[in-house]
């Protein structure tokens, strides 16, 4: 198959796989009023999701690096389908959040850019990340609108069926179109293994602090996009309807920093794109949020927000899969395990910020947090650039 068409199909599977992580939260309301519960309690299985998730990504990732990256995307697209099968029938509320579950893990993300990595030429390997984040941008854009209309339609039931259908005929062109894994290694897989392939990243500190600022940024961009909603309608008293189309705006300028960052990392470097991304971003955030300005730029403030978080994200993506000294699903679930971390911590650290001091405080927290994460770019860089230590040879005969 063609670069062109496995970039394609690849795009698709983290389309789908958003879309399905994405869609949890569009359906709170419905669900809770069916089963009987509260919107907020039905809201932590969203976040068990992803916790889960994120664990489950970490004993999976060397298992696919293993037994075979194609296998390991056809099982995760596999989860989607049965998450929203036992959505579908669910007769209760535990069976109802088990697909939640299930459906709202995000193992495809990782094990797709793992992939790429792995069986991709080097030329083909960024501008194939850049495709896969537009398609997180657009699941936003497109895949949750098309859930919401289904539901508008038939209910919250027909919209996880046409997400189960979507997934099982996803399932048979993976199958059909990927090229089959290399032959599994006669040895089995020791846990030991298994842990030696996230020691060997956790002991490359340059690794480490390209983690760790690739988390402090995750937490003051999911924070934004927490608050962003509460903020248009607390702030500038829009309707839901203006909300909705706030998110499609929020989504479009996203996609379109997705785009950029493909064109300008090649012009500019990753490093110094990561930083600066994540600047602007801060300083976007800080002008909508903390400063008493009208709907029109505080739009264009959000916009340029979107835009900054869109090249930063596929930016930090191709710098961590090119600087990490791991194996490249090890590589990617790491990371998918610090994103859904980063999303628990901004949703705490956002209400704390929210609470003490209003938006602005909520502005002047990203902004810092942002900082915090160009710091850590710039002690990485410095790490990273220095002169490797002399190791003193032994004279001849001694």
């Amino acid at each position: 198959m063609s670069s062109r068409g496995l970039t394609l199909i690849l795009s698709l599977t983290t389309f789908v796989g958003m879309t399905a992580v994405l869609s949890l939260r569009t359906f709170l309301v419905p669900m809770s009023e069916e089963f009987g519960v509260s919107v907020a309690f039905l809201a932590q299985s969203v976040t068990v999701a992803a916790l889960i998730g994120g664990a489950v990504a970490l004993v999976l990732g060397p298992l696919s690096d293993h037994y075979g990256h194609r296998r390991f995307m056809i099982i995760g697209t596999l989860f989607i389908a049965a998450g929203a099968l036992l959505m579908i029938v669910a007769p209760s509320l535990w069976v109802l959040m088990l697909g939640k579950v299930l459906a709202g893990t995000g193992l495809v993300g990782a094990i797709t850019l793992a992939f790429v990595s792995f069986r991709l030429p080097v030329e083909d390997r960024r501008p194939t990340i850049g495709w896969i984040a537009s398609a997180t941008g657009g699941s936003a854009l497109l895949g949750i609108p098309v859930m919401a209309l289904l539901g508008d339609l038939g209910g919250w039931r027909l919209a996880y069926a046409a997400l189960c259908l979507g997934s099982v005929v996803l399932v048979a062109v993976l199958m059909r179109s990927l090229p089959v894994d290399p032959p599994i290694p006669s040895q089995q897989l020791r846990t030991r293994e298994v842990v030696d392939s996230y020691r060997t990243i956790l002991s490359h500190v340059p690794a480490v602090l390209l983690y760790l600022a690739d988390t402090t940024r995750n937490i003051g961009w999911q924070i934004v996009l927490v608050y962003l909603t509460v903020y248009w309608m607390t702030v500038h008293n829009f309707t839901l309807q203006g909300v909705a189309l706030v998110s499609v705006i929020g989504g479009g300028s996203y996609l379109v920093g997705t785009r950029v960052s493909v064109c300008a990392v090649e012009r500019i470097g990753i490093s110094r794109l990561c930083w600066m991304s994540t600047t602007a971003m801060g300083l976007t955030a800080l002008g909508m949020m903390a400063l008493p300005v009208s709907a029109i730029p505080a739009m264009a403030l959000m916009i340029a927000c979107g835009i900054s978080g869109g090249i930063g994200y596929p930016a930090l993506t191709m710098f961590i899969a090119e600087a990490s000294p791991g194996k490249p699903a090890a590589t990617m679930a790491l990371r998918h395990a610090e994103i859904t971390v980063s999303i628990a911590l901004a949703s705490a650290i956002g209400g704390v910020l929210l609470a003490l001091g209003g938006f602005p405080a909520v502005a002047i927290g990203v902004l810092v947090i942002s900082f915090g994460s160009v710091g850590l770019m710039f002690a990485r860089e410095r790490l990273d650039d220095s002169p490797a230590p002399v190791v003193p040879v032994p004279a001849p005969g001694k």
